[in-house]
């Protein structure tokens, strides 16, 4: 008996944009390796407007069903970056936590 081969297509796959091919400017936000500057920005920072950005800015690129996003927040778990973020939560700053 042959397996039949898994045709599902990954929701939002079939509409992907591809990963910009040049590291400069707006494409440097789009590398997974930017996802360890930001946590090392939250680990490291103490100012909560910077803690804010940086946690706001992690959020806003990967909050959607673009594979770039996907790929931002495998980044994140293989960094093991949601134990990070999960202690902002814990800050008394409102601004912080909400980011």
């Amino acid at each position: 008996i042959k397996k039949k081969k898994n045709t599902k297509k990954h929701k939002g796959k079939e509409n992907a944009t591809p990963l910009p091919e040049h590291t400069n400017g707006v494409g440097l936000l789009w590398q997974p390796s930017v996802v360890r500057v930001y946590l090392d920005l939250l680990l490291e920072c103490s100012n909560p407007e910077t803690l804010e950005g940086a946690a706001g800015t992690l959020q806003n690129l990967t909050a959607c069903s673009w594979e770039p996003a996907q790929l931002l927040r495998e980044a994140v778990r293989r960094e093991k970056g949601l134990s990070v973020i999960s202690s902002l939560l814990r800050m008394s700053n409102d601004l912080v936590v909400r980011s």
